[in-house]
């Protein structure tokens, strides 16, 4: 049997999406919950477009604030339209959505920095159309769309135009010209890379697999639409979800494995009957499997179900409902209810509708009538069926004529999108000579910054090296400079000693002389007085000062290590650190041998020695790391 269509069953990417409406109390808290004062016109609007195509019915709360507080400029003006179109196309309201779209394209005269404004907007018009069945205006407004877009811009909006005007060729049964459109969609979705792009591709795939199914190729479906349950898995499209079952139990309904038929027609609808706007296909799919296996009990609810939904809309329903409907009269006996039903039923059928819808209906009649022996009744319908059947054969290869005239349009775009892709392939290439030659300098660059960094690491440490020469010339100098001034004092207390003594020589000889005529006949009485007259005169501060002068950090380094050293102790110290014996240092201080080892000992005690050789070894030590300055270095 010739599948029934809607357009509802292949409308993809204007985002033609289902969604059920009931008011929502907590618009307030959910809008606080949810920060949405705090983010931008346009994320805003990605979210509508998500709540929509999850069939979430919170997006009413964030229409109305977007309406009270971003209508501002014409770019949200624009967004919002523009959205709202296909919002009232969705629930049917298409007065309402022309307007919108119109109000739209209003605002794409003033955004001139948006080029795929304006042929999404007539897309949208185009979905009016489509919509209300009116596909060949639909098609105009599709055309106007493609001549309006950039072939260099976004290749989602191609996609979507592509995809409906397959649509739309699907309706007018043109399946060629319905694939070629699909194809080229599904190109164009493939390079898309925005936020859905996924369900895009898998939306245009099911076209394509529905597009067999028309074609009677229902194996060939199934190997395009059952690959594809496990895509959706993946993410959130209910819509499209019932689709691709609907399709897929379909093609299984049509190649007579009516249990596979089932599961998958019945995957979405649960035990409990109820509507939705594109799950009226999936009813009239299950009343053809239910009628096939003379079901009748399965198939009163779902005829129930889909008149309840026309009475709430206050509409008469499709034809395909009172065919339905007299079918499953004629399976429970009820040959009158089916006949009214029948001819009820082709009342309804559009006069632009095709012959095959028709026929449909004559031979459910003539069927009837044969049944009730009404051979007269039957074989008038047997014959308009015949009729139906050589004028849609006819509509057909008109069709086929047709199809393959407007191939030519895709081929036309076809030129037009290589065109597009030649020029973008230059661009990449120009792109990427681009890239390389930044690359190039980017390398110069860094080669000529690692070059300046060594040789300024060279000079840095030529300028420290250079410091550093100079710091040590400087220490040297400075020296040599406190060398020369300790010299210079050197020389100048050895003038002083020279000339002190020359005086205290001249100072003694008068002295000397006395005595010696005094008590030359008493030599040990001279040499006594001698003796006292030297120590009268004192020559141990002279040494002392000289010692000083040759050792000047010998006294600060010992009264270290002795605090409480007297000046008698340091003179003792003095002499042993030169080396001198006791009886040497007696002899110069006058003393007897036995206070000079008194002496050794207390040093000893106080520098806490035990051995007297190791004083001698302490004090020459403190002695010999003072560096005494020797006469006449430079």
């Amino acid at each position: 049997m010739k599948p029934l269509n809607s357009p509802l069953h292949l409308t993809l990417l204007a985002l033609l999406f289902s969604i059920n409406l009931w008011a929502v109390k907590d618009c307030a808290n959910w809008l606080e919950e949810e920060n949405i004062s705090e983010k931008p016109p346009k994320e805003l609007i990605i979210q509508l477009y998500d709540l929509m195509r999850e069939e979430e019915e919170r997006f009413l709360c964030l229409i109305d604030y977007y309406r009270d507080n971003h209508l501002t400029t014409p770019e949200h003006k624009q967004l919002f339209y523009n959205f709202m179109g296909q919002y009232y196309n969705n629930v049917g309201k298409f007065d309402s959505a022309r307007a919108y779209i119109l109000l739209a394209i209003g605002q794409d005269s003033l955004l001139t920095d948006n080029p795929e404004a304006l042929p999404a907007n007539l897309a949208t018009l185009g979905n009016t159309e489509l919509f209300q069945r009116n596909y060949h205006e639909a098609l105009k407004y599709y055309q106007k769309a493609l001549d309006a877009v950039d072939w260099d811009g976004r290749p989602f909006v191609i996609a979507n135009t592509f995809a409906t005007m397959g649509v739309c060729y699907v309706e007018l049964e043109m399946p060629g010209n319905a694939l070629a459109h699909f194809s080229t969609a599904l190109e164009y979705s493939i390079r898309d890379t925005t936020q859905h792009s996924t369900g895009r591709r898998l939306m245009i795939r099911h076209n394509i697999g529905v597009v067999h199914n028309i074609r009677g190729q229902h194996q060939r479906a199934l190997e395009v639409l059952e690959p594809l349950v496990d895509s959706i898995a993946h993410i959130d499209y209910p819509y499209l979800e019932r689709l691709l079952h609907s399709s897929i139990g379909y093609a299984y309904l049509q190649t007579g494995e009516l249990e596979l038929a089932e599961q998958h027609l019945k995957k979405l609808l649960g035990d409990k009957m109820n509507f939705d706007v594109n799950q009226e296909e999936l009813y009239y799919y299950l009343l053809e499997l239910y009628a096939q296996q003379n079901a009748t009990e399965k198939m009163k609810p779902i005829l129930d179900a889909v008149s309840a939904h026309y009475q709430e809309l206050g509409i008469p329903p499709l034809f395909e409902h009172f065919y339905w409907a007299g079918r499953y009269h004629e399976l429970s006996k009820q040959e009158v209810e089916a006949e009214a039903l029948y001819k009820e039923g082709l009342s309804h059928i559009p006069e632009d509708s095709f012959p095959a819808n028709r026929a449909l209906f004559y031979e459910a009649l003539a069927a009837l009538y044969q049944n009730t022996s009404q051979w007269e009744n039957a074989y008038r319908y047997q014959t308009r069926h015949v009729d139906a059947l050589l004028e849609q054969q006819e509509h057909d290869q008109n069709r086929a004529a047709e199809d393959i005239a407007v191939a030519y349009e895709v081929k036309e775009y076809r030129t037009r999108a290589e065109e597009a892709a030649a020029r973008e392939s230059l661009s990449l290439v120009r792109a990427e000579l681009a890239e390389r030659k930044a690359l190039y300098y980017t390398w110069a660059a860094a080669f000529s910054a690692l070059t300046l960094l060594l040789l300024g690491f060279n000079y840095w440490q030529y300028r420290q090296r250079s410091k550093s020469k100079q710091e040590a010339i400087r220490e040297r100098n400075k020296r040599l400079a406190q060398e020369q001034q300790q010299t210079r004092q050197q020389l100048e207390y050895q003038k002083t000693a020279v000339l002190d003594k020359s005086l205290w020589a001249a100072r003694l000889k008068p002295k000397v002389s006395e005595a010696i005529a005094r008590y030359h006949k008493r030599p040990d009485y001279l040499e006594r007085k001698i003796h006292q007259i030297f120590m009268e005169e004192d020559i141990l501060p002279q040494f002392e000062k000289e010692f000083q002068l040759f050792y000047p950090d010998f006294s600060r380094s010992l009264i270290r290590d002795i605090p409480n050293l007297t000046d008698k102790q340091l003179r003792y110290a003095m002499l042993i650190a030169l080396g001198m014996s006791n009886k040497e240092i007696a002899e110069i201080l006058s003393v007897s041998v036995k206070a000079v080892e008194m002496a050794r000992y207390r040093l000893r005690s106080a520098l806490q020695i035990d051995q007297e050789d190791s004083l001698e070894a302490l004090l020459r030590n403190h002695l010999l790391h003072m560096e005494p300055l020797v006469a006449g270095e430079v």
